[in-house]
């Protein structure tokens, strides 16, 4: 026979200690919210180094293709055809935006459009200085422009070229292989005693991390070429350092184009090392070829965006949510919309080419989403222009695949109010209220057919500038914050005390969550975790903490005490990331990834692994629930179509004994053969991480139900799952 679906998520408040070790918690029929989602994840950016390595075809700007640089103005002076930018440290090159359409965003001329004439990097008033085209109405003081400029006469980004005397390498506009999305290829010159190289690197993050990107299995490289002028060798090399190249040959060059398809496979047991693709021209004595258009995958990943792992890896974690945040502030929707041959690299803070990044595109994100079933949460750039903007809402309704997910979210930009992104970011929030409302009511007003919701960021630490962005944010339907927690260490605790820290409750969230009801907007969550970078505690005091069992104990009870002030969006942050250097430069600690890798080993820290046990129990409604005994457990509750369903979250160091009491009169307390599942967390000791083995996983169990309890032993700073056993 069926059982009814039992799992159980609850929370409650620290209050002083009752009694012992034994804890009973009563769930209640009282709703306490409705309608209650799955968490999602931060999908993040594409990496050729790290932890990040997503795409199936690991070469980033295959194409060749030229670079887009954006930034958003927000001038302090103003005159007839003349207007600067702030703060100083904003400010580029001579002549560097010379040609570069802007666009006003905000204020009483939003809408109108110009070109810049000439770009100084200071002005007589200090600042950056633009002067427009004759004729074009400038920004006014306080108002926020958008600066977009493509250029196509520079060398690709995200590649590397040797310097060798008497080899050259140019981008060649308008010349590309037969068929290609892309406007340009590569031309290589090859006249000197050293062979002209082209490279792309991956995997570079050895010394720390070991190996990140597989390259067991079957490989398929493609490429086009053709020879221009005079004589010369191709040879294509891709090898691991350290190890025997898995490929080295000597490619044929004719006068046409011709597409090279080179299929090889090779053991990956060597060393850790920077794996690299190069392409070497040797002059005989002197020739030059085009190339573009470059592929390289495993077999197994043929005809697919994303490599299998990051799919499997998703299909695992279940999320409601998809976040889509990749760095593309200075992006064109037509860029974001091209396929991987076409697309340009990005730029929107000053700097040199490191500055530059290259992302998959919005349509292989979006089949991503539908292929996990996940809602999709999209970043759109704060340099769109009207134009950008309507067309975004239209590509979004010729995909009926996306207008059959639950819903899709547009965030106007990524944190505005961070002066970290203040160089595509629009910091007052008046101004930045009239520009994103002027682009989300034209996404809004093109999307037909989408279930569509409006997102603004705000600050979650300071909710007197969150509220003021949101009542500014007039056609946003949500206010997304990122409530991160356990900021600092201090050196010399122990283990116990260190664990104590990061589970104190300090939150800013019940106070913006009792706002918005009146604002009637929705909270959500855009980015939850643990920030530990600041303090002068080791990498090594941090590291069992931050990576250690009670690190997805405490995420899993930040969610949910979110989620009991009714926030149901929330995205953890974030997928993937290996480490992040601390802010007193001694080391790194293992944030902000909640997996460890994406292959080859696939395995979940335990913030991963919480958020993969919560993802099986929440659903429904969220119910209230009592508790008597020791404070130091807390308790949520859940009852959907499935029946109900249990978290228990512990932030005791020593064990505990949570007995579970369900209502009767939805439950069958009286049947003998009722049983519950639990999954758990299981450490193999305190300082346990996932990093370098598998010592912390989900273990499942079963135990029966009686007169409607189930007793269950909560280990030290543990979190259990309760599920029903069908029959």
């Amino acid at each position: 026979m069926k059982i009814r679906v039992f799992s159980v998520l609850l929370v409650t408040v620290l209050i002083p200690a009752l009694s012992g070790d034994r804890v009973d918690v009563t769930i209640t029929e009282r709703v306490l919210v409705l309608r209650v989602s799955r968490f999602g994840v931060n999908f993040g950016g594409w990496s050729f180094w790290g932890a990040d390595q997503f795409s199936s075809n690991i070469v980033k700007n295959p194409g060749f293709e030229g670079l887009i640089d954006g930034a958003i103005v927000m001038p302090e002076h103003s005159s007839r055809a003349v207007f600067d930018d702030s703060p100083a440290w904003l400010a580029r090159p001579d002549g560097f935006w010379d040609g570069a359409r802007f666009a006003i965003r905000s204020g009483p001329d939003a809408g109108r459009e110009g070109v810049i004439a000439h770009s100084r990097r200071m002005s007589e008033s200090g600042l950056a200085g633009f002067t427009a085209r004759d004729g074009d109405v400038v920004p006014r003081a306080g108002e926020a422009a958008a600066l977009v400029k493509v250029t196509e006469n520079a060398l690709p980004k995200q590649w590397w070229y040797s310097k060798e005397p008497g080899n050259e390498f140019t981008p060649e506009p308008n010349q590309r292989r037969p068929g290609s999305p892309g406007v340009r290829s590569l031309r290589i010159a090859a006249s000197g005693m050293h062979p002209a190289t082209v490279s792309s690197y991956f995997d570079s993050m050895s010394d720390r991390a070991g190996k990140l990107l597989p390259l067991e299995g079957v490989w398929n490289l493609s490429f086009w070429a053709r020879l221009d002028k005079g004589a010369a060798a191709l040879r294509v090399i891709f090898e691991r350092q350290g190890s025997s190249p898995l490929l080295s040959r000597e490619v044929p060059l004719s006068a046409s184009w011709s597409n090279v398809r080179l299929t090889f496979s090779g053991s990956d047991d060597g060393p850790p090392g920077t794996v690299s693709l190069r392409f070497e021209l040797a002059g005989r004595p002197a020739g030059q070829i085009l190339i573009d258009d470059v592929d390289l995958r495993r077999a197994d990943d043929a005809n697919q965006p994303f490599r299998h792992e990051v799919v499997s890896l998703l299909d695992r974690l279940h999320p409601a949510c998809l976040r889509d945040w990749q760095g593309q502030l200075a992006d064109t929707m037509a860029n974001r919309a091209a396929s991987q041959f076409a697309r340009k690299s990005y730029r929107y803070r000053p700097g040199d080419d490191s500055q530059t990044d290259f992302g998959y595109g919005l349509g292989d994100f979006l089949g991503l989403c539908v292929r996990v079933r996940a809602s999709p949460w999209i970043i759109v750039p704060t340099v769109f222009n009207d134009s950008d903007c309507a067309g975004l809402g239209d590509y979004l309704s010729s995909r009926p695949d996306v207008a059959a997910l639950p819903e899709t979210l547009v965030e106007f930009g990524n944190e505005n109010w961070n002066p970290l992104f203040r160089p595509a970011g629009i910091t007052a929030a008046a101004a930045h209220g009239q520009a994103s409302a002027r682009c989300l009511g034209a996404i809004r007003e093109h999307a037909r057919g989408i279930r569509l919701k409006t997102v603004t960021n705000a600050q979650a630490g300071y909710p007197a500038g969150a509220l003021q962005f949101a009542r500014e944010s007039r056609l946003s339907d949500i206010v997304a914050v990122a409530p991160y927690f356990f900021y600092s260490l201090q050196h010399g605790l122990s283990l116990d005390e260190r664990i104590a820290m990061l589970f104190r409750r300090d939150s800013a969230m019940p106070a913006i969550a009792a706002a918005m009801p009146a604002m009637n907007k929705d909270l959500a969550v855009y980015e939850i975790n643990l920030h530990t970078v600041n303090g002068d505690a080791s990498a090594a005091e941090r590291k069992p903490v931050v990576a250690g069992l009670p690190a997805g104990s405490a995420l899993a009870r930040n969610l949910l005490d979110n989620l009991a002030l009714g926030v149901r969006r929330q995205l953890v942050y974030s997928l993937t990331g290996f480490d992040s250097q601390l802010t007193s430069g001694q080391g790194t600690v293992p944030l902000w990834g909640i997996a460890r890798d994406v292959g080859p080993t696939s395995r979940l820290r335990p913030t991963g692994l919480a958020l993969e046990l919560l993802n099986e129990a929440v659903a429904g409604d969220m119910m209230a629930v009592t508790s008597r005994g020791a404070s130091d457990v807390s308790a949520y509750a859940f009852r959907s179509a499935r029946g109900w369903a249990a978290v228990l979250v512990s932030s005791s160091p020593t064990d505990k004994n949570v007995i579970v009491h369900l209502p009767c009169r939805s439950t069958p307390c009286e049947k003998k053969d009722s049983s519950v599942r639990i999954d758990r967390l299981v450490s193999r000791s305190p300082d346990s991480t996932n990093e370098d083995a598998e010592e912390i996983r989900i273990v499942r169990e079963t135990a029966p139900l009686l007169a409607g309890s189930i007793s269950v032993k909560l280990s030290p700073w543990g979190l259990a799952v309760l599920l029903p056993v069908q029959e």
